[in-house]
């Protein structure tokens, strides 16, 4: 296949786009984050491929999922028999960090890869749950072919958390030892938090003035409308503010969304429309003791969650109520009407409507570039031919039969050769070629002078 200078240019212009998109939406769309851990008792469980695993934790703690992850052991391991993983050899089914190929599991393709977070999360024991396989991919681990071609084990690590410092809305009051963390979820978690929902939070440090760590376990929110329908807001006395919103839905993967020093912090949950979920620790530092409590709010107004969700759960516009904040009078009214605008106009639904401006322009861009190059690929392919040097002209014989002159297209031709008068000779069509003709008649007036000479040497010699 070759091509010209242009094409070559225009192929690394369009390398060189793809490569920039992909950059542009993995910055955008994602968020890369390493696993936070927890102050709690971890346990790993493991299980070979054909087996079932069992997560458990004792009757009153519950199960928090650290990773999930598949192993494949390495070929002179023997722990792949005809296609079956050894069962029999424990060390088939153990994790060996320092030889064994090891990746996060991940399954798209069926919808599995939250299977055992969904299943497990917020439960005090989960199982018997099967094993499942991956196939060992060119990026897994160096020398991959020295692996089997599928993993042979599972491993689950997770963590145990004392129920009693879990705290579920709308009405909660917990509290803690020193440097032990406290939790809170969502209404109904693991399931769904009800729709048009609000709560207030107060956190503080009871035994210490230190503060706090907020880490996400589980963030599920939902969109609606191109609007993010839940929100976290978090204001420290320190005049900080922090939102945890649908751009930080983390796939259970544990993430620190906040860090502040004060010993006081107000935490506001607001729940729209659509489904949300949410699982957040508070992660005290050294020596410090927390207390957290809670309790449901009648109106979006109360809290700091001002989202434009709002706007669609007020069904009548309420007389605006003065209230004093800080020593100065405002309404409420006012307010709420004040950070809905503001919301609509830099809320976090238009993050997607860009993105999705920016993704069609780009694909747009990409598909017009390849149909340049197919199109100057085929022209280059197939020039036009000139006339006169086609293979597939047609000759005079093609057209007319040689020996009867009728066209060979007529219905009624036939090849059998029409009678002549006796005295005329059939002429030949190629002796009518001028170049022919010239030729046939030098020939004649040659033959003819050779006779002449002849005839005159003969009568010199009778002389």
């Amino acid at each position: 296949m070759k091509y010209g200078l242009n094409t070559h240019f225009k192929m690394a212009v369009l390398i060189g786009l793809f490569r920039v998109s992909v950059t542009v939406f993995m910055c955008l769309l994602s968020k890369k984050v390493q696993s936070q851990s927890l102050p709690e008792r971890n346990v790993t469980e493991t299980a070979c491929y054909t087996q079932n695993i069992n997560l458990v934790c004792s009757s009153d703690e519950v199960i928090a999922i650290d990773a999930v992850n598949a192993g494949a052991k390495l070929r002179s391991t023997y722990c792949y028999e005809n296609t079956v993983v050894n069962t029999s050899n424990p060390d088939c089914c153990g994790t060996d960090a320092d030889n064994d190929c090891i990746t996060e599991y991940y399954n798209e393709e069926r919808n599995l890869t939250y299977k055992y977070h969904d299943k497990c999360t917020g439960q005090a024991s989960c199982g018997p749950i099967q094993v499942q396989w991956m196939q060992v991919k060119l990026d897994w681990c160096d020398n991959h072919t020295n692996y089997f071609d599928d993993s042979t084990y599972m491993f689950i690590k997770h963590y145990c958390i004392n129920e009693t410092r879990v705290g579920v809305l709308p009405e909660v009051t917990i509290s803690s030892d020193a440097s032990s963390a406290l939790y809170l979820q969502g209404q109904e978690y693991p399931g769904y938090m009800p729709q048009t929902t609000y709560s207030s939070c107060n956190v503080r440090s009871t035994c210490s003035s230190g503060g706090f760590s907020i880490k996400a376990l589980h963030i599920e929110f939902d969109t609606v409308g191109g609007t993010c329908q839940q929100e976290i807001s978090i204001n420290d006395t320190s005049g900080n503010t922090g939102y945890i919103t649908c751009d930080d839905n983390n796939n259970y993967t544990i993430t620190e969304v906040y860090t502040t020093s004060s010993s006081d912090v107000t935490v506001n949950v607001c729940s729209g429309q659509g489904n949300g979920r949410f699982w957040i620790g508070f992660i005290p530092t050294s020596g410090t003791c927390l207390k957290l409590s809670c309790h449901s709010v009648s109106n979006p107004s109360q809290t700091s969650c001002m989202s434009g969700f709002t706007t669609s759960v007020t069904e009548s516009p309420t007389p605006a109520k003065e209230t004093t904040v800080g020593g100065s009078v405002t309404t409420v009214a006012a307010a709420q009407t004040a950070t809905s605008a503001s919301t609509q106009e830099n809320g976090p639904g238009s993050l997607p409507i860009i993105l999705a401006v920016v993704g069609a322009i780009l694909l747009l861009l990409i598909i017009l570039v390849i149909l340049l190059i197919r199109w100057k690929y085929k022209k280059q392919k197939n020039p036009k031919v000139a006339p006169e040097e086609t293979e597939n002209d047609i000759q005079d014989n093609d057209i007319f039969n040689e020996e009867t002159f009728i066209p060979n297209t007529a219905p009624w031709a036939t090849k059998v050769p029409l009678p002549l008068h006796r005295n005329l000779e059939p002429i030949s069509r190629q002796d009518d070629h001028p170049k022919k003709q010239k030729k046939k008649k030098r020939k004649k007036n040659k033959k003819k002078k050779n006779k002449e000479n002849s005839v005159e040497e003969k009568n010199e010699v009778n002389d």
